[in-house]
């Protein structure tokens, strides 16, 4: 899948409350840009930078509160697994 079809898919996951899902999407779009981002050695800033330029257009497309819900739900997700917060 490309950035456009994952972030479609993060959203409207997120819209269906989904954060599960979101979440799963929200990490796919990320994995695209280490895996872009490892092509480029980090001496190569015109590349790299490229790269972030390509992925923060499609990142503007989540509202703050998108970003916030995705994120904090997979912080929590995180901090469970490692046993730093019971619940």
């Amino acid at each position: 899948m490309n950035y456009q079809e994952l972030v479609d898919k993060c959203k409207n996951a997120y819209k269906d409350h989904n954060l599960l899902l979101a979440y799963t999407y929200w990490k796919k779009i990320h994995e695209i840009l280490d895996n872009k981002l490892d092509k480029y050695d980090e001496s190569d800033q015109e590349n790299r930078y490229k790269c972030y330029a390509e992925f923060d257009k499609y990142m503007d497309q989540f509202a703050s509160q998108e970003i916030y819900d995705i994120t904090d739900y997979g912080k929590e997700k995180y901090y469970i697994e490692k046993g730093y917060l019971d619940l």
